[in-house]
């Protein structure tokens, strides 16, 4: 009888420890797979039309953290902006900010583009 138990418990410990082991090989391989993702992949491009019925046409570059945005026929270059929440990106004249759905595209103080 108590070399069965003791047959049981290692039987179990082993187990478990072949259990942990094939969930760190699961682990390392989604790292992997999601390092060799391609580049070209990380452009997302898309356009919103607000109540006025003017455009907004936008690419973001998550690779290099840029956006470039187009309005009435002017193509405006931003870099990305850390925040808290929302996304953020600007340069010397113009400030894109999306927020809950609602995005403004600003040159200084004068807004350029509201959507909502």
């Amino acid at each position: 009888m108590k070399s069965i138990i003791f047959l049981l418990s290692i039987a179990l410990s082993g187990g478990l420890y072949a259990c942990q082991s094939s969930q760190k090989t699961v682990k390392q391989s989604s790292t992997q797979t999601t390092a060799k993702q391609p580049i070209a992949d990380s452009i997302v491009r898309d356009t919103v039309t607000n109540s006025q019925g003017v455009k907004l046409a936008m690419a973001y570059d998550n690779a290099k953290h840029t956006a470039t945005f187009v309005l009435n026929g002017t193509e405006i270059k931003l870099k990305q902006d850390t925040t808290a929440s929302g996304i953020k990106y600007s340069n010397s004249e113009y400030e894109y900010t999306e927020h809950q759905g609602k995005m403004t595209l600003k040159k200084g103080n004068e807004i350029l583009f509201h959507n909502q």
